[in-house]
């Protein structure tokens, strides 16, 4: 079976797509076409040309799971389920994360104390808030859990009182309105009682 033709493809960049003997074959990156030394009338087996599809395919899952991580970091289960969802089949999948894993991309650990560290200082919330954005990331309960019982009670009541003078600055606490409205805004933010109710006394008290 011979190249007959090598063309760009319109709608994507680095993309060219492959005929073999006058017939579209398949479509393959710049770096396949370099890499596996393709050009017009080269011959090429079917075992050729099926490897030659499996590592563009690869690439492809390597260079879509490079872009997501570019925007923001992901755990290892959030990743996986994204390139699911583009189609790539579960051992493209597992091979790319094994690649990206090797490179030290792919951590959940530090990707769970990342996200914890980032939430207290850019935009507060409490324990259980912060539980459930981790477990929609598919980072596991309990690593989850673990990495939580390393934020202090004393933490979040700093936290609370922050909230506080940012969002209630000028309300009457004496006003029993504005006193359910506080606890009903820093639950909303994952805080839970007990904690809540420290952080009110030690703002009211500041």
């Amino acid at each position: 079976m011979e190249i007959t033709e090598i063309s760009p493809q319109k709608n994507k960049k680095n993309r060219l797509n492959v005929f073999i003997d006058g017939k579209f074959s398949f479509g393959c990156s710049a770096d396949t076409l370099v890499k596996f030394d393709l050009h017009k009338g080269k011959i090429l087996s079917s075992k050729e040309i099926f490897e030659i599809k499996k590592k563009d395919t690869e690439k492809k899952a390597l260079d879509k799971a490079f872009f997501y991580l570019s925007r923001r970091p992901h755990g290892e289960e959030e990743l996986k389920e994204k390139l699911l969802k583009k189609g790539f089949s579960l051992s493209e999948i597992n091979e790319t994360v094994k690649i990206i894993k090797s490179y030290g991309y792919l951590n959940d650990e530090e990707f769970t104390e990342a996200w914890i560290k980032e939430r207290k200082q850019m935009n507060p919330k409490g324990k259980k808030a912060l539980f459930w954005e981790l477990k929609k990331k598919k980072i596991s309960e309990d690593l989850i859990k673990s990495k939580l019982e390393l934020v202090s009670e004393d933490e979040e009541v700093e936290e609370i009182s922050y909230l506080l003078k940012k969002k209630f600055k000028n309300n009457d606490f004496k006003d029993r309105k504005t006193l359910e409205k506080a606890y009903a805004y820093l639950a909303s933010r994952g805080y839970d009682y007990g904690t809540i109710k420290k952080g009110l006394k030690e703002y009211l008290e500041s």
